[in-house]
């Protein structure tokens, strides 16, 4: 249903997309197994499947971001500048215009290709820590430098040490940057003025903390810097240089200096740099995250969450209800499904769509989801496992179905943050169970 939405999705009209929209519905209905009655815009949250306009928009998002790192000499890179027409303007000239304060056009080129096969191997080496500490003592005819970069206060600084001279500079905003280009272009700064031609009894060896820059140099694949690193292996695929892990804040001196270098060039007074001409990849995914980028149909934007719903799952719109229903099967999902969305073999709702004559249970309270877990008097025994495998949060109808809970317990949220919650998949199957042996919500044949 997404092929090639980027293509089509900004050309399409309301009406098409409105069609797709209830096909995900239907599909997202049959996933989590709810009653027909069932607001489909809920199935889809329960499914845990984004929203189709949420979707396609973000997969158009990302395709024209990835057209702009292409070099001028690659056969798709005049797609990124099609030119306006008069009379018909092209998906692609739209989501121009619509993600326009991305500045996308300022993404580094990405060359096509990484380093050769048959290429020189980069001196890399990336040992154990005790190895890699010892590796740091002083050689004979050797230079060693010292390399480190840091992201803080807005700026991007490096430092580089060695025993004849140090520098500290601030090169970048930070929003225009990441630690990892920070720390190549540290190395890069250390080397790029050495010549071989006049060293060559002399030994080079650059230290840095960094693995994933030096792992990047080692084996260098299309990703963020690409042109950087293929520049730092050039330069030191003669002998005379290597590149050498240290572990950071182990008291080595020359590493101790690099880091304190780099963390002045970020210190709050020190001068601002001024805009990049080109900045990495993931610097512009990262500005896309955080710009409140909305569909051009707002009413297709998201799912409508139901009152229940809502109540007992603050982390909604989210994917764990997909990591809930991927681990039951058939029966169990269309057990939990009733009870997370109240729309149940329960009196409660059976009252309201006229297939029952009262909504209260046949203790004479009314059937809530609440009632039948905790209270009703006629179901005690079945709940005795359930009540087991509950522990201390009895009587939390959030955790019990696997929802996410904004309560707190001396001060303090009782399941925590939201970004790093995840349901309690045996507290939830042991609600299912429970609920499975009452039959309360099981088709009456």
């Amino acid at each position: 249903m997404d092929y090639a939405s980027p293509v089509w999705y900004l050309a399409v009209s309301n009406k098409t997309l409105a069609t797709l929209h209830r096909a995900q519905r239907v599909a997202a209905q049959a996933i989590v197994g709810g009653f027909r009655t069932m607001g489909l815009d809920v199935a889809v949250l329960e499914a845990g499947i984004p929203s189709l306009q949420q979707r396609l928009h973000e997969q158009t998002l990302r395709f024209w971001i990835s057209i702009q790192k292409l070099e001028d000499s690659h056969i798709h890179a005049k797609l990124a500048k099609t030119k306006p027409i008069r009379r018909f303007n092209s998906p692609l000239r739209k989501a121009a215009g619509l993600f326009k304060e991305l500045n996308a056009n300022r993404s580094e080129k990405i060359p096509a290709i990484g380093c050769e096969p048959w290429s020189p191997k980069a001196h890399v080496h990336i040992l154990d820590k005790e190895t890699a500490k010892l590796a740091t003592e002083e050689q004979p005819a050797t230079i060693d430098f010292y390399t480190d970069g840091s992201v803080r206060n807005g700026r991007a600084g490096i430092g580089i040490w060695t025993a004849a001279w140090e520098a500290s500079r601030t090169i970048r905003r930070a929003e225009e940057t990441n630690v990892h280009l920070t720390e190549l272009e540290a190395i890069w700064m250390a080397i790029k003025g050495l010549s071989h031609e006049r060293n060559r009894l002399v030994k080079i060896r650059v230290f840095t903390d960094s693995q994933s820059a030096l792992r990047s140099i080692q084996s260098a694949k299309i990703n963020d810097s690409l042109g950087l690193v293929k520049k730092i292996r050039e330069k030191i695929a003669k002998a005379t240089f290597s590149l050498h892990w240290v572990p950071g804040h182990e008291g080595i001196k020359g590493n101790e200096r690099a880091n304190e270098l780099a963390q002045k060039a970020t210190e709050v007074n020190s001068p601002m740099p001024g805009p990049a001409d080109s900045v990495p990849i993931s610097a512009i995914y990262a500005r896309a995250k955080v710009m409140d980028f909305k569909p051009k149909h707002k009413e297709f934007y998201g799912a409508i969450t139901g009152k229940h719903l809502k109540k007992i799952d603050k982390a909604l719109p989210g994917k764990h209800t997909n990591k809930l229903y991927n681990a039951l099967n058939r029966t169990a999902a269309a057990t939990l499904v009733q009870m997370r969305t109240n729309i149940s073999r329960l009196n409660t709702y059976l009252s309201k769509i006229n297939v029952a004559d009262t909504d209260r249970c046949e203790c004479g309270m009314k059937e809530t989801v609440q009632h039948f877990l905790f209270l009703c008097p006629k179901w005690r025994n079945e709940r005795q496992d359930m009540k087991t495998a509950h522990g201390n949060r009895y009587w939390d109808v959030s955790y019990a179905l696997g929802g996410y809970s904004t309560a707190e317990r001396d001060g303090k949220k009782i399941d925590g943050e939201k970004d790093k919650w995840q349901p309690d998949l045996n507290a939830v199957k042991a609600t299912i169970d429970y609920a499975t042996k009452t039959g309360r919500l099981q088709r009456q044949i």
